[in-house]
């Protein structure tokens, strides 16, 4: 008989199918709350659980405000996060917000990844999610600072890895008839898009081998 064993904490989301492996997580991460279930929807409800949680004891606003969004000087506002892991799969998340309300969001569940990877990725997803819906005016709010600012020719890039999703966002960018403002925003005003990334990790359905592989991929579907 198959058991899931949910572990999560604010630096882990996960469910695992084996003994082994969860115990593996428990030791990296020992004061993360787990628990074993039947089925795969309990153990998911008891991630989201707690997650709900977490946002809820936020002191302070857990997604942009809709007064935060009517500041910003373009039609359309995506916030972007990452959740990664380097012995397992991370997650990337990118909320959408059009006249200051939610209207949609997008996810993808990748291989092992660095954080400043994992950030590049979900900066990938939401220039797709631009190009899907012809949005002309827009900006792109990003946790990672040191993303942000490399992206904006502040920082150098070392990694190889990057600079190969460096040149995929510049091709995606150049695709847009306006490019996008690319702004930091703090990860407690972004909890709705690290809520994504982090419920990105548990879906193995956009699963892909290494971080650069995404590259290959014009478009998020």
């Amino acid at each position: 008989m198959v058991r899931y064993y949910a572990v999560v904490s604010d630096k882990v989301a996960r469910i695992f199918t084996t003994e082994v492996d969860f115990k593996d997580a428990l030791d990296k991460h020992p004061k993360a709350r787990y628990r074993r279930t039947k089925t795969k929807n309990e153990a998911q409800r008891f991630i989201n659980t707690y997650l709900s949680k977490v946002k809820s004891n936020l002191t302070i606003d857990a997604s942009p405000s809709s007064e935060y969004l009517t500041r910003i000087n373009t039609e359309h506002v995506i916030t972007i996060c990452c959740k990664s892991t380097a012995f397992g799969p991370s997650g990337c998340g990118a909320v959408i917000y059009s006249n200051a309300q939610e209207s949609g969001h997008r996810f993808l569940s990748i291989g092992s990844a660095t954080k400043e990877e994992a950030g590049y990725i979900s900066l990938i997803v939401a220039l797709s999610a631009v190009i899907e819906n012809d949005f002309q005016s827009v900006t792109i709010l990003g946790d990672d600072k040191t993303v942000v600012d490399q992206v904006n020719g502040h920082i150098r890039i070392n990694n190889e890895n990057v600079k190969l999703l460096y040149k995929h966002i510049l091709y995606l960018i150049n695709k847009l008839p306006v490019a996008p403002v690319i702004d930091y925003i703090s990860r407690a005003n972004n909890y709705r898009a690290f809520e994504v990334a982090a419920n990105a990790i548990s879906l193995p359905r956009y699963t892909i081998k290494a971080p650069f592989d995404y590259i290959q991929l014009t478009l998020f579907k």
